[in-house]
């Protein structure tokens, strides 16, 4: 009914989905879509896992400490994002974030993966042993900061794209299409990767339950204590399952980031001719 409203019975629509029929508004967009669905999830998922799945479990204080690597890179990404845009061009700065974001991706599940199966698990907590601890935050830094560097280089070249050829009320109107949409699928994203994480720790777990000798005689604590286990061994498990889907995902986008268009000519005004009123400007690359 929004979208039927703005096309054909509003004059002047406050939110104008016509823009979508440009070319690269339509494909800076995409972009902005695809790495806003794993981007938010992420930022979901990364503080959620030092606070409430590993063991130690973190505070907020901690955690909103550890994520700084994810922010140091967003600073950075801005910067370089902005250097390389001038020099190479959408497609090919589009392509090294995409790159980084699957290097990130594939980092973080090298890093953050289960240490015990069940049998282990069981062992450790009945002969009173220290079950091998998951990534903790220090494992993680250089991850978190490739991904704040990714997230920052898509998002500055593909928005760039998608307004550069507007400007006045266009541009505020297609600036507040693109916030929209965004906040759309960021929340598509988060239910996502949300609902991922629950059904694949869920699975781990049960499967987890499974391989554990079916004896009974142990106490509250020792169950209490297993049970603690089974939940960080599987969240763990669920969340490097997540962080194996991303890097498919970013190796995808790297593909598409080849139908972006290249480095373009920039426009050139120049002074109009004595007596000529509004020169043809010159195009250089």
């Amino acid at each position: 009914l929004f979208a039927y409203h703005s096309l054909r019975r509003s004059s002047d629509p406050a939110v104008d989905l016509r823009q979508f029929a440009r070319r690269d508004f339509l494909l800076g967009n995409l972009f902005i879509w695809i790495s806003t669905l794993f981007i938010f999830g992420l930022l979901v998922l990364l503080p959620l896992y030092l606070e409430s799945i590993r063991l130690p479990k973190l505070s907020a204080e901690a955690t909103g400490l550890a994520l700084v690597p994810l922010g140091v890179g967003t600073i950075i990404g801005t910067v370089l994002a902005a250097v390389m845009y001038r020099v190479l061009g959408v497609r090919w700065v589009t392509f090294i974030s995409a790159a980084l974001a699957a290097m990130s991706a594939w980092l973080l599940a090298q890093t953050i993966q289960p240490t015990a199966n069940g049998p282990a698990l069981l062992a450790a907590v009945l002969g009173q042993a220290t079950v091998p601890s998951v990534a903790g935050p220090d494992a993680i830094r250089w991850g978190m900061f490739i991904v704040g560097l990714s997230m920052t280089m898509v998002a500055i070249p593909t928005q760039t794209l998608a307004l550069e050829a507007l400007s006045g009320d266009a541009l505020a109107k297609a600036s507040s299409l693109v916030l929209s949409t965004k906040l759309i699928f960021s929340s598509i994203g988060v239910a996502i990767i949300s609902t991922i994480f629950v059904s694949s720790a869920a699975s781990r777990a049960t499967d987890l339950v499974a391989q554990l000798p079916t004896s009974g005689g142990a106490n509250a604590a020792v169950l209490a204590a297993l049970q603690a286990q089974i939940e960080v061994q599987a969240g763990t498990w669920a969340i490097q399952h997540i962080f194996w889907l991303i890097c498919w995902g970013a190796l995808g986008m790297m593909l598409l980031a080849l139908c972006l268009p290249g480095r373009r000519a920039v426009a050139v005004p120049q002074p109009a001719a004595e007596g000529v009123a509004g020169a043809t400007p010159a195009i250089s690359s």
